[in-house]
Order: structure tokens, then C-alpha cells, then sequence
């Protein structure tokens, strides 16, 4: 698959990271080594709720993730940078890279740019794992994700047929327009990682902070890559970027794309 590039697209947040084997003494008490190595990018330090484990699993009625029942994380910690707009997530069984357009009109810093940054953190984590004897970093999962802020509304409601190719609206209805619009799609992805990898694409309204509507599309790849090495999860997250950008252009009408800047 060739490589496809957007110069201007449209998205407002990336996410990029693994999950692996639980890592139970890598706990708030212990990080202030990895925080040493992070400080001067990303100098603050916030604390989340966890996110649950969860792996791909057989398709179901309903049904195509399963939810691991291990002990959940303590604690997620945000490494922010000085503007807010770059994250590292980190807690004991996944590490995500996130850049988020914090600013209106902030410049997404590319695809290229985000993997060398997860490919660094993901280095000064295995570094600092085996410096401190905490274990080892075994991924069982890699995720890339894709928000994008696209102009969907009309003055009448929610044009969908503006936002998705091939949507044929709703013209005959009686009340025209829908006021709002959700969408979920689930796609099978066969030349990346071990089986099953699947894509993930979702129209999802929202309000801006001026109280304009907007539709929130965000594409997902995930799944476990083919062994449980760096190198793997690299390649898997290269590959489900090409799908990604590949299904963003399909699933979009044609003269959106001069607007977003299309280079093949």
C-alpha cells in the first residue's frame, strides 16, 4: 500500500501506544527516574483514572472486544508539556503518545513525527523498567487513533451525505434533516498483526466551546502485532496508519479532499 499523505487534514487528536503484561511494582512511588528523562518536554505531571485492559477478541452477537478481568492499574499519569497539547500516558500495563489541538487551528505534527516520539518513550520505558528490575515489557496490544473535526451541519441539521460518501441523506423525510447523527462501523484489517485486527470508525456529534455542532470521525486500528517486540508493535502501528488514512479518503467525499490537502 502506497503511502498517502494529507498536508492539512482535519484532525484535532492522535493517540498512538501498547498495552503489555501488567508491570505491578511500576507505580507512582518509583517513577521519578522515567519522570527525570521526560521533565524538560513534558514538565507536568497529572494523575487519571485507569484504563481497563482490553483485547481483541472473537466476534459475538454485539460484541467484538474482550475486556480482560485482571487487577486494574492504580493510577494513569499524564506527562504534559508546557502548552498541553503533547501527553506520554502511562500506567502499568500500556504507554499511549497523544498530541491534542489544545489551541484552535494548532498544526497536528504529523504522523512521522508522533511514531519517533512513541518509539522514544516506549525505549525510555523498557530502559528504565530493566534499570529499576521491575520486569519486562512483553506488548500485547497495539492502538492508533484518529479524531478528526469535520464539517458536517446545515442549517437545516445534520448533513451526513457532506461527511460520508455515498450517503444518500434523508430527502423524503418528513421532518428532513436529523438534528443529530451517530454512526459505528466495524471493518476486519487482515495484513496487519496477529488475528484478529480490526478498524473501528465512528461519527459522534459535539459542541465547540462557541456553541457550534460539529461531527467528531474517528478511526481506530487495534489488535495484538505479531510477536511481542517493539519492532512488531512499530510495524503494526505503521501498517494501521496506511489503512487508516487509505479508509479516511474512501469513506469521504472526493471534494473534501483538495480542502485537507491530498498528496499520493
Amino acid at each position: 500500500m502506497g503511502r498517502i499523505k494529507l498536508t492539512n487534514p482535519p484532525v484535532v487528536e492522535m493517540a498512538l501506544g501498547v498495552q503489555f503484561r501488567p508491570l505491578f511494582h511500576l507505580r507512582g512511588i518509583v517513577l521519578g527516574g522515567l519522570r527525570d528523562r521526560w521533565r524538560e518536554t513534558y514538565p507536568h505531571v497529572e494523575e487519571q483514572p485507569p484504563l481497563p485492559p482490553s483485547i481483541e477478541g472473537p466476534v459475538g452477537p454485539g460484541i467484538n472486544l474482550q475486556i480482560g478481568f485482571g487487577p486494574v492499574p492504580n493510577a494513569r499519569y499524564w506527562f504534559v508539556s508546557e502548552t498541553g497539547a503533547d501527553i506520554i500516558q502511562l500506567q502499568n500495563d500500556r504507554i499511549v503518545v497523544n498530541w491534542r489541538d489544545v489551541e484552535a487551528g494548532e498544526r497536528y505534527p504529523r504522523y512521522d513525527v508522533m511514531i519517533e516520539r512513541f518509539d522514544r518513550a516506549l525505549a525510555d520505558l523498557g530502559g528504565f523498567v530493566e534499570q529499576e528490575q521491575l520486569g519486562q515489557i512483553v506488548i500485547t496490544q497495539a492502538e492508533l487513533n484518529y479524531i478528526n473535526d469535520v464539517e458536517a451541519p446545515t442549517k437545516d441539521g445534520v448533513g451526513l451525505d457532506k461527511l460520508l460518501r455515498g450517503w444518500p441523506g434523508t430527502p423524503q423525510h418528513h421532518l428532513g434533516q436529523p438534528a443529530q447523527a451517530r454512526l459505528q462501523l466495524s471493518f476486519d484489517v487482515p495484513d496487519v498483526g496477529h488475528p484478529p485486527v480490526r478498524m473501528f470508525v465512528s461519527v459522534e456529534p459535539t459542541l465547540r466551546v462557541d456553541g457550534e455542532q460539529r461531527e467528531l470521525m474517528t478511526l481506530s486500528v487495534r489488535g495484538a502485532p505479531v510477536d511481542d517486540s517493539a519492532a512488531a508493535a512499530l510495524k503494526f502501528l505503521d501498517g494501521a496508519h496506511d489503512h487508516l488514512v487509505q479508509s479516511f479518503l474512501e469513506l469521504t467525499p472526493e471534494n473534501m479532499h483538495a480542502t485537507w490537502g491530498l498528496k499520493t
